[in-house]
């Protein structure tokens, strides 16, 4: 079953609500399972650090260091979900998850590290994590809404597609958008043979790059298009989407006003 994850503090404001939101409208558009990741002050009682994330049992209830207010959110909605703490980095996290798609905040100059902000590229590359990002204002995800996939031809870019058929398959429309900066190894008629192959329905549209910048790119299409969320592949190597690292990276995802599907 798939895993949505959403990291959370022992605070409660608006942000973190919504996220939470994002992250159970995800896991009921695609019947997942929703999985907490807290700070606690005590180990979970028969932990396995290798085996799936466990759910609160009873006993554990009367202890869960999730908010009170998102508890009760979640007790609401018809998903199963169950938390974690995060005993350290987001190693250990990993190795108590396994993979998951990771709902996350865009970072900040005062990131922790917990309450949602996370390293982009430790999640993505070193965890292999697939990750959602969710803007401050989000309160919601259209999971049945437009979904704009950025396609440069790369590996990357292949990977992030795959990895959201579940989600672009309960998509009321698919956009496949070619980016063309004159080094594509893989074509957009051939993604879209890859998707239909998986029961996605897609339409094909082309943008030259014409020496814009990625970042540039990719902002000025969503804008344009009015997607409810967009699909790309992150650090990659040999096209114009290696340049989604860095300032770069960060220049999108802070200023997307929509989520972004990312996987390496």
């Amino acid at each position: 079953m798939l895993n949505i994850l959403v990291p959370v503090s022992d605070r409660s404001d608006d942000e973190q609500n919504g996220r939470v939101r994002v992250a159970i409208e995800i896991a009921t558009a695609l019947t997942a399972r929703l999985t907490v990741i807290v700070e606690g002050q005590f180990a979970l009682a028969g932990g396995d650090w290798s085996g799936p994330p466990p759910c609160a049992t009873p006993q554990q209830e009367a202890f869960s260091p999730v908010p009170e207010q998102l508890a009760d959110l979640l007790d609401r909605s018809a998903i199963r979900w169950g938390w974690i703490e995060r005993p350290g980095g987001w190693r250990e996290v990993s190795q108590q998850v396994g993979t998951g798609w990771l709902v996350a905040a865009p970072p900040t100059d005062t990131a922790d590290g917990i309450g949602g902000a996370v390293d982009i590229e430790e999640a993505l590359i070193q965890h292999r994590l697939a990750m959602v990002t969710v803007p401050p204002n989000l309160r919601s995800f259209e999971a049945r809404g437009h979904a704009l996939v950025l396609w440069d031809g790369s590996r990357e870019a292949g990977h992030a597609l795959a990895a959201a058929v579940p989600l672009l398959r309960v998509a009321s429309r698919v956009t496949l958008l070619e980016i063309d900066d004159g080094s594509l190894a893989t074509l957009g008629c051939q993604a879209l043979d890859l998707l239909a192959a998986r029961g996605v329905a897609a339409t094909l549209s082309y943008v030259k790059a014409g020496g814009r910048s990625a970042a540039r790119i990719a902002l000025d299409e969503i804008a344009a298009r009015g997607p409810d969320y967009a699909v790309m592949g992150a650090f990659d190597r040999p096209s114009w989407m290696q340049r989604l690292s860095g300032k770069v990276t960060d220049e999108l995802i802070r200023h997307s006003p929509v989520p972004l599907f990312l996987k390496h």
